[in-house]
């Protein structure tokens, strides 16, 4: 399936940034980063990719709980501003 995103310029040069540093295409990195925000966002399921993103964020001193609340309050509020 192909998804076409229209990010914001600002979003798409920094994720471009990122991807080049990473030696990965725009849209791996895109694709990377969706990954790991569902990973993140599953309430009550855990696979490889969500340990992942979470032990990582624990080993360095981040609070994996407070990012994945923060980044549904997040979606929760961009979905209420953006509905039709």
């Amino acid at each position: 399936m192909t998804i076409k995103i229209d990010l914001p310029p600002s979003l798409e040069e920094e994720i471009r940034d990122e991807a080049g540093r990473a030696g990965m295409s725009l849209e791996d990195q895109a694709c990377l980063y969706l990954h790991l925000g569902k990973a993140l966002l599953e309430d009550g399921r855990e696979g490889a990719i969500r340990e992942a993103a979470r032990t990582f964020l624990d080993d360095r001193g981040g609070d994996s709980n407070g990012l994945t609340d923060a980044v549904q309050k997040s979606i929760d509020r961009y979905i209420d501003r953006h509905r039709t």
